[in-house]
């Protein structure tokens, strides 16, 4: 039994932070074998998983209004802004621009802190898109 009490001395605790963002409990890891502990209590875990619940589905409330302001905005792209001579971006342009800022804008509130890079690529590459002909 003396080989069990050689290895506990060992052992490391590192300081680490309940993994719910709206909790500021501490908690010490061991560097031993087995799971570390996310959460500082179940509760704080159910809390956690509620809370990422409740946030896809405004996730996908406000993804289908922006679906569906896109629609309205496509039913308006048919029509020409009279510009008046001027120089500048087409309607088509420009309608295409404000949709492509308003799903930047939309992603920037709704997916903060989120890990899908590829999803904010492509949202900023559409962006630049559609925006250089209005600026550039």
């Amino acid at each position: 039994m003396e080989g069990l009490d050689e290895g506990a001395d060992d052992l490391e605790f590192l300081d680490g932070f309940c993994a719910n963002p709206r909790c500021d409990q501490r908690l010490q890891h061991s560097t031993g074998p087995g799971r570390r502990a996310k959460y500082h209590d179940p509760a704080c875990k159910r809390e956690t998983e509620r809370m990422f619940r409740r946030l896809q589905g405004r996730l996908r409330h406000f993804q289908s209004q922006v679906d569906m302001v896109e629609r309205q905005l496509a039913a308006y792209t048919d029509v020409g802004e009279a510009t008046g001579g001027e120089p500048g971006p087409s309607g088509e342009e420009s309608v295409e621009a404000r949709v492509a800022f308003a799903r930047a804008s939309a992603l920037v509130e709704t997916m903060d802190g989120d890990d899908s890079g590829e999803r904010w690529a492509g949202e900023l590459k559409r962006l630049v898109q559609a925006l250089d002909p209005v600026l550039g």
